[in-house]
């Protein structure tokens, strides 16, 4: 009887033997699929960000800045304008910038004109460094430099954020 219940049960452990490896080759498709992803909408924000500044759409580059960096840009504008003898307050400025307004145009319009966007979206490769739940990593290269630029990037209100400052700026802050 014993023998006859091995016989019955080795076709089904065969069956279940399958549809297990088949469940498990398709876990990982789809874990490499959530990963693609998650890179492909970093890097869609990323380059999001690098067009709105190549065509000077200023209000699109902010709103794609994290935090840090939109709070660096305006102590930046606050410590330059104290500097220069202007008598404005810091909430004077970041007011300007929530409303867009000419100091917030001037800061840009003055970044734009030494910055080239088509440096980053023409002229460089890009890869993904990592991508963690709240942070990210993209490596830009340019085509006449060994070392990549590691932008970095940050979850924020459930999208992805450019970490500009984190990246770009000393990090005397």
């Amino acid at each position: 009887m014993t023998n006859l219940i091995r016989e019955i049960n080795r076709p089904y452990i065969s069956i279940f033997f399958i549809f297990f490896c088949i469940v498990l080759s398709g876990t990982t498709d789809v874990r490499a699929q959530n990963e693609s992803e998650a890179e492909l909408k970093v890097i869609v924000r990323a380059e999001l960000f690098f067009t709105a500044l190549r065509d000077r759409t200023y209000d699109t580059a902010w709103n794609l800045l994290s935090e840090d960096s939109q709070n660096r840009i305006i102590k930046d504008s606050y410590d330059q304008s104290t500097h220069d003898g202007v008598d404005i307050d810091k909430e004077t400025i970041e007011k300007n910038f929530a409303e867009r307004g000419i100091i917030f145009q001037a800061w840009w319009n003055s970044f734009a004109e030494s910055f080239d966007a088509n440096m980053i979206l023409e002229e460089s490769s890009w890869k993904i460094g990592y991508v963690k739940k709240q942070k990210s990593e993209i490596l830009i290269t340019h085509r006449k430099s060994e070392n990549p630029v590691k932008l970095q990037m940050f979850r924020q209100d459930r999208q992805w954020k450019v970490g500009f400052a984190e990246t770009f700026w000393n990090r005397t802050y």
